[in-house]
């Protein structure tokens, strides 16, 4: 696993690339990591895995990326969403967005209240 021969004749089973698995034995070819997911590993992964709350990834992805300030996300995202007006995310890596205080606004992705 996490390996593949593309063409006959081969002598050696290659590593899997970037961003790329191959899960099962005797494969010609390896699969793509789909957005949201990610193998962990450079070369030669076995499998993809779900981004975790507050980081999102594109297709064929090594790692996960941490949404950023005024932004959030749920598990598997392919993208960081931004807080609607009245809430905030003041971290990186957040998971959902905080309501302002009585007497607050949030300004736009700024993450403060």
């Amino acid at each position: 696993a996490g390996t593949y021969a593309g063409n006959e004749g081969m002598t050696i089973c290659r590593k899997c690339g970037t961003g790329l698995y191959q899960s099962a034995i005797g494969q010609s070819s390896c699969n793509e990591c789909g957005a949201g997911s990610a193998t962990g590993i450079a070369h030669g992964s076995s499998m993809c895995a779900s981004c975790d709350a507050g980081t999102y990834s594109g297709a064929a992805s090594v790692n996960c990326t941490a949404c950023g300030l005024g932004t959030y996300s749920g598990t598997g995202a392919p993208s960081c969403s931004t807080c609607e007006n009245g809430t905030y995310a003041a971290a990186l890596a957040t998971v959902s967005c905080s309501e302002c205080a009585s007497g607050k606004y949030s300004l736009s992705r700024t993450g403060q209240a």
